[in-house]
C-alpha cells in the first residue's frame, strides 16, 4: 500500500502540473471562441482521469525525484524478469527454434493452448501477471520508512469513492427526475423546436418535457435527450422560447451532456485538487456561452438573444430555484450562471464564434495528450520502473529472405511483405476476416488466394516528396497468368517492344489510352503512366514508362548485390521488411529545413536528433504467426560513435514509442469503426513487441531486438472481430440513414418546385406507370445527366432505358447489402390507399393531417424485398398485414424516413397495428413512441 500511496499523492502533483501547463495552451485556445476553449478543457480533464492509471503503471518514466531513472533501473532488470512471468516468457521464448519458412507454419502447443482459451480467462491471466510485476517493483523501491504513504492511499481512494458514488447518485436523482416529467404537446413549441433543430443543422430527436423541480431550462441525457421547461414556459413569449430553445439545442448538437459527465467524473477522481475544481468549472462556462454564440445564430441576433436573456434574468425568483434532490443540482442550470453568461455576452471583446476543423480537433488533442504523457513520465519517490526483458530476433540464417531483385542500389525506400505468410497465420486469418469484402475483393482480381502470394514489393527510386509511382513487383508462389490483373492497372494494354539493342525482343504493356510521351525519363507527367512487364510466369512488376527499360536490362543482366545487401538479408526473413535511406532522404529535405520552412517535419526531425544525423540506413523486419511475433532493428551508421549516439536516442524513443501506442489505445480518431478495432488489434501486437525490446550496438550498426509469443494478437484479433461485425453493422446503418435523408431532401427539393411530392412512378398518358419515383427526383441528387439519357415515355425496361440499370446512383444502395445484382435498391416507398403515395398524382404536405413527423415516406426493406431502381415497384400497403411488405425485420429493426425529413429507427417488435398508423397520412390515430 506504501507505493500505491506514494504513486496516487504523486499523482496528485502530476495533475497540477498538468492543469498548470495546460491552462496555458487553454487560454490560447480560448481567445478563438468558447467553442474552441470549452474542447481544450474537456481534453485536460480527460487526461487527468488517465494520470492515475500511468501513476500505478512502470510505464512512462523520464525522470525520477528519487534519483531513479530508468538507466538506473538496468541493474534490476534481471531480478525483476526472475519474479515477472509476462517478462520471463519473452526470455524463454528466446531458446525456441523458429520454424522453417519452406515447411510452413508451425503451431506451439501453448499457444495452440492460449488461442482456444476464454478471452475473459485470458485476460485475467493478463491482468495477473501485469500486477504482479507492479509489486515485484514496488518491492524493489519500497522502503520501511515510508509508512504514511499508507494512510494517504486509503484517504485517497475512499475520497474517490465517496466521489463517483456522489456522481452516481446524481445520475440517479437525474433519471428519477425524468420520469417525473410530463410531455409539452404545445404544437407552436413543437414547431420551433423543429425550425430550431433545422438552423442548427441538429439532426438527433430531441423531447421537450416539463419538470416541476426545476427553475430554468435544462438538456439532460446524451443518447436520448431531453430538453427540460420549468412550468413557467406558459408565460414566456415567443422570443424567449426561440432564445431558450436555440440554446438547449445547440447544447445537444455540442454533446455537452456527455462532457460534463467526463469532467464531474474527472472532479470525482481528483476531489482534493482545487485546480481540478476551476477546469471543470470552466469547461461549464465555455459549454454554456458556446451554446449561447450557436443559439443566437438561430435565434435572431446577439442583440435579440441578449436582451430576451437579460429580461428573462431580472423576472427569476430565487424561491424557484433549487427544486432538484441535492444530488442531481450538478447536472442543472444555476441562476448565477445565468447571470454570468449575460455579462461574458455583453462584452464585445469576447470571441463568440470560430469554426474549429475535425483535424485542428486532432492537433489539439494531441498536443494536450503529448504533454501529459511528458508529465506522467515525471516520476515521484518509489513509483514502479520498467523492465526490459531479454528478448530474440524474429529470425534466424535458416530462414529465407525476401530477395532484392529490382531493387536498386540507390532505392530510396523499399518495402516488402509476404502477404502468403500472413495468411497462414490464425491471427492474420482473423484481421483479414475483420478487413470486410477488400481481401476477397482482392482475391478476385488477382485471381487467385492471397495464401499464393510469395511477396510483394514497393520501391521508391526516385526523391520520396512527390515521387509518382514506385516500383512494385509481385511475384507468385507458382506460375500465374497476371494479364488480367494487369489489366485493372493498366486499361487496354498495348504492348511495347524495345527499341534499344541490347534490350531488342523485350516487351513490356502500357496503357492504349494513355497519351504518348516523350522520350524515356521525359516530361512532366513522365512518372504518373503505369505499365507492366513479365520478367518470367510467376512475376509482374509495375512502373512508370521511363523506368521499363532499367528493370528490363536487369532481367539480361542483374545488378550487382547492393552493399546493405546483408543487413537487408538479416531483417527480411519475416513477413514484412523495411528499408529507408536516411541519407539520401536527409540531402534532400534538410535544405527546405535549414530555409527555416518549419512544421511538422521539422519538429520531428529535431525530436528524433542523432537518429537522422548519424545513421544512414534504417531496416525493420517483424515476423508474425500463431506461436511468436518478433521485431528486428537496425540501423547503419558511419561510426561507431554515431552508433552509440543513435543508441541512446533509440531507447529514449522506444520509450516514447510505448506511451504513444497507449494514448493511441484512449484517443481513438475519426474514421470507419472497423478500421479503428483493427487498428487496435495491431497497437496491442506492437505494444507487446516494444515492452520486450532491447537496444545495443555491434560495431557501427545499431540493433533492436524483440520476440514475444504472438499470443497478444491472436487473442485480441478473436475478442476485436465481433466487435468489428457489430461496429461495421453500426456503420452500415449510419451510412444508410444518411442515404435516406439524402432522398428525402431530394423529395422536398422536388415539391418545392412541383408543390407536391413525386408520384410513385413516371405514368404514361393512359395511366401506366413506367419508370420508378427515383428516376424522378435524379435532377435533386446531382444526376442531372442521367436522368436526361431515361426516355420517359418508354418502360423501365425498353432498350433504351434498361442499359441505364447499371448505372445506379450509390445513394440508391444500402452499404449493408451483399446481393450481387446490379441496380437493386431496397429504399421503396409504400404504396397504396391512404399513403402518401397513393395513385398516380403527387401528394401535398398539407394533405398529411396526422402530421409530417408521425407519417412513413421511405422504408429500408429486407434485402429479399429489394427491387431494380428504375422500376416502378415499391413496397406495397397492405392494411391487414402491414409489415408484409416489409420483410424479415433484422434485429437492428426497420429505418424509415418520416415526411418531415427525419430518419428514425424503429424497433424489431414493433406492433402491426401501430406500423399501419405510421404508414396513413390521415387515420388521426395517435401514435406509440415508445416504438421508435
Amino acid at each position: 500500500m506504501n507505493a500505491l500511496g506514494t504513486g496516487l499523492v504523486w499523482c496528485g502533483v502530476q495533475v497540477s502540473l498538468l492543469v498548470l501547463a495546460g491552462g496555458v495552451v487553454y487560454a490560447v485556445m480560448r481567445r478563438r471562441g468558447p467553442a474552441v476553449g470549452s474542447l481544450a478543457a474537456l481534453a485536460l480533464l480527460v487526461i487527468a482521469m488517465g494520470l492515475p492509471v500511468l501513476a500505478l503503471s512502470p510505464w512512462p518514466s523520464w525522470w525520477r525525484l528519487s534519483g531513479v531513472s530508468t538507466t538506473d533501473a538496468a541493474a534490476d532488470r534481471s531480478a525483476v524478469a526472475d519474479d515477472n512471468p509476462v517478462a520471463a516468457s519473452g526470455t524463454a521464448s528466446k531458446e525456441s527454434k523458429p520454424s522453417d519458412r519452406g515447411g510452413g507454419v508451425s503451431h506451439n502447443s501453448a499457444a495452440a493452448s492460449q488461442s482456444a482459451d476464454d478471452a475473459a480467462t485470458f485476460a485475467r491471466n493478463l491482468w495477473t501477471a501485469f500486477w504482479d510485476g507492479l509489486g515485484n517493483n514496488a518491492r524493489a523501491h519500497s522502503s520501511p520508512a515510508w509508512r504514511w504513504p499508507s494512510m494517504a492511499a486509503w484517504i485517497l481512494l475512499a475520497g474517490m469513492a465517496l466521489g463517483l458514488a456522489r456522481l452516481a447518485l446524481g445520475l440517479s436523482a437525474v433519471g428519477r427526475c425524468r420520469k417525473r416529467t410530463r410531455p409539452v404537446t404545445d404544437a407552436a413549441l413543437t414547431a420551433i423546436l423543429d425550425e430550431t433543430r433545422t438552423r442548427l443543422g441538429c439532426s438527433r430527436r430531441i423531447e421537450l418535457r416539463e419538470a416541476d423541480e426545476i427553475g430554468s431550462p435544462a438538456t439532460v441525457g446524451w443518447r436520448s435527450p431531453l430538453i427540460l421547461l420549468p412550468p413557467e414556459w406558459r408565460d414566456w413569449t415567443d422570443a424567449e422560447r426561440r432564445v431558450v430553445l436555440a440554446h438547449e439545442v445547440a447544447h445537444v448538437s455540442r454533446g455537452d451532456f456527455a462532457g460534463w459527465l467526463v469532467a464531474q467524473f474527472s472532479v470525482a477522481l481528483h476531489f482534493y485538487n482545487p485546480l481540478v475544481h476551476w477546469l471543470a468549472g470552466r469547461l461549464r462556462i465555455e459549454q454554456e456561452l458556446a451554446a449561447d454564440a450557436g443559439g443566437a445564430l438561430a435565434a435572431g441576433g446577439s442583440g435579440t438573444y441578449l436582451a430576451t436573456l437579460a429580461g428573462m434574468a431580472l423576472r427569476e425568483d430565487d424561491q424557484t430555484k433549487n427544486r432538484a434532490a441535492w444530488a442531481a443540482r450538478p447536472f442543472l442550470p444555476a441562476r448565477g450562471t445565468l447571470l454570468r453568461r449575460i455579462e461574458m455576452l455583453r462584452d464585445k471583446r469576447q470571441p463568440q464564434q470560430f469554426t474549429f476543423s475535425a483535424p485542428k480537433r486532432i492537433a489539439l488533442w494531441s498536443v494536450l495528450a503529448v504533454l501529459g504523457l511528458f508529465i506522467a513520465g515525471l516520476r515521484g519517490p518509489g513509483g514502479p520502473a520498467l523492465a526490459i526483458a531479454e528478448a530474440a530476433p524474429p529470425g534466424t540464417a535458416d530462414a529465407q529472405s525476401i530477395d532484392l531483385a529490382y531493387v536498386p542500389a540507390d532505392a530510396e525506400l523499399v518495402v516488402a511483405v509476404r502477404p502468403g505468410d500472413l495468411m497462414k497465420s490464425d491471427a492474420g486469418k482473423l484481421i483479414a476476416k475483420a478487413a470486410s469484402s477488400e481481401p476477397v475483393q482482392l482475391e478476385q482480381a488477382l485471381g487467385m488466394p492471397l495464401s499464393e502470394l510469395d511477396y510483394v514489393k514497393f520501391i521508391a527510386t526516385e526523391p520520396l516528396p512527390g515521387s509518382g509511382m514506385p516500383r512494385i513487383v509481385v511475384r507468385a508462389l507458382k506460375s500465374h497468368d497476371w494479364n488480367k490483373y494487369a489489366a485493372t492497372i493498366v486499361p487496354d494494354p498495348v504492348a511495347v517492344e524495345s527499341t534499344i539493342a541490347d534490350l531488342a525482343g523485350k516487351k513490356f504493356f502500357k496503357s492504349g489510352k494513355a497519351k504518348e510521351l516523350h522520350s524515356y525519363g521525359a516530361g512532366p507527367n513522365h512518372s504518373q503512366t503505369p505499365c507492366y512487364f513479365l520478367p518470367d510466369d510467376r512475376t509482374v512488376i509495375f512502373a512508370p514508362e521511363w523506368d521499363m527499360p532499367l528493370i528490363i536490362a536487369e532481367t539480361i543482366k542483374p545488378e550487382p548485390a547492393p552493399k546493405w545487401a546483408k543487413t537487408w538479408e538479416r531483417t527480411a526473413t519475416g513477413n514484412l521488411a523495411v528499408m529507408l535511406n536516411v541519407e539520401k532522404l536527409r540531402k534532400q529535405i534538410e535544405p527546405d529545413l535549414k530555409q527555416g520552412s518549419g512544421g511538422p517535419a521539422a519538429a520531428i526531425v529535431a525530436m528524433i536528433g542523432p537518429l537522422w544525423q548519424d545513421s544512414e540506413r534504417l531496416f525493420v523486419g517483424t515476423d508474425m504467426s500463431d506461436k511468436k511475433l518478433g521485431l528486428l532493428a537496425l540501423a547503419e551508421c558511419p561510426s561507431e560513435e554515431a552508433a552509440s549516439r543513435v543508441e541512446k536516442t533509440s531507447q529514449a524513443l522506444l520509450t516514447m514509442a510505448l506511451n504513444g501506442l497507449d494514448a493511441a489505445r484512449k484517443i481513438e480518431p475519426g474514421g470507419p469503426a472497423d478500421a479503428v478495432a483493427i487498428k487496435n488489434i495491431l497497437v496491442g501486437a506492437a505494444e507487446e513487441l516494444l515492452k520486450q525490446a532491447q537496444v545495443t550496438h555491434e560495431g557501427s550498426t545499431v540493433v533492436l531486438k524483440s520476440e514475444g509469443t504472438g499470443a497478444t494478437l491472436l487473442a485480441a484479433a478473436s475478442v476485436a472481430l465481433p466487435a468489428i461485425q457489430k461496429a461495421r453493422d453500426a456503420a452500415g446503418r449510419v451510412q444508410s440513414m444518411n442515404n435516406l435523408k439524402q432522398l428525402a431532401l431530394s423529395m422536398f427539393v422536388y415539391m418545392d418546385q412541383h408543390q407536391t411530392f413525386p408520384a410513385s412512378a413516371i405514368y404514361s398518358k393512359d395511366g401506366k406507370p413506367l419508370l420508378s419515383w427515383r428516376v424522378s427526383v435524379l435532377p435533386y441528387i446531382e444526376q442531372d445527366a442521367l436522368y436526361k439519357q431515361f426516355h420517359l415515355d418508354e418502360p423501365w425496361d425498353s432498350p433504351n432505358n434498361k442499359p441505364l440499370i447499371a448505372q445506379m446512383p450509390v445513394v440508391f444502395k444500402d452499404p449493408s447489402d451483399e446481393r450481387r445484382e446490379e441496380g437493386t435498391t431496397r429504399y421503396l416507398v409504400p404504396v397504396g390507399k391512404g399513403t402518401i403515395f397513393d395513385g398516380d398524382k403527387g401528394t401535398k404536405i398539407i394533405d398529411i393531417t396526422d402530421g409530417t413527423s408521425n407519417t412513413i415516406l421511405i422504408v429500408e426493406v429486407a434485402p429479399d424485398k429489394g427491387v431494380t431502381w428504375t422500376k416502378p415497384d415499391d413496397m406495397p400497403f397492405d392494411a391487414e398485414k402491414p409489415l408484409s411488405g416489409v420483410g424479415t425485420i433484422p434485429p437492428a429493426g426497420i429505418t424509415a424516413t418520416f415526411a418531415d425529413g427525419s430518419v428514425r429507427q424503429l424497433r424489431p417488435t414493433i406492433k402491426p397495428d401501430t406500423f399501419r398508423k405510421l404508414i396513413l397520412r390521415s387515420d388521426g390515430e395517435p401514435i406509440d413512441q415508445s416504438e421508435f
